[in-house]
C-alpha cells in the first residue's frame, strides 16, 4: 500500500518529500516484477529477431550519398581539421611565448 503522506506525519523536507528514508513502493514493485518476469529463450529470442528486422527495415530507409558527396564532405572535414590544428599551433605558440617573456622577466 502507497503511503499517500509522510508516514510520521510532518511536512515533506527537501531530500526525501517526507517519505523517509525507505524505497518508495511502487519503485520496489516495478523492479520486482522486472527481474522476476521470467522471459523464456524462446521470446528472448523472437524478441531480438524482432529488433533486428526493424533495424533492417529502417537501415533501408537510409539514403546514403553517393561516391561524389563522400569525397566532397571529406575534404571539407580534413580541410576544416587542418585549418583548426593551425589556429591552435598558432595561438599555443603565441601563449607559450607570452608566458616565456613573463616568466623570464
Amino acid at each position: 500500500m502507497c503511503r499517500p503522506v509522510a508516514p510520521t506525519g510532518r511536512a515533506a523536507d527537501s531530500k526525501s518529500a517526507g517519505w523517509g528514508f525507505e524505497s518508495l513502493r511502487a519503485c520496489q514493485i516495478v523492479f520486482r516484477s522486472f527481474v522476476s518476469s521470467g522471459v523464456s529463450p524462446l521470446s528472448l529470442l523472437s524478441r531480438i529477431r524482432k529488433f533486428l528486422r526493424d533495424v533492417w527495415a529502417e537501415l533501408k530507409k537510409v539514403v546514403w550519398p553517393d561516391r561524389e558527396e563522400t569525397v566532397t564532405y571529406t575534404t571539407v572535414v580534413l580541410v576544416t581539421v587542418a585549418i583548426v590544428a593551425v589556429v591552435i599551433w598558432l595561438a599555443d605558440t603565441a601563449f607559450g611565448g607570452g608566458i616565456r617573456l613573463i616568466i623570464a622577466r
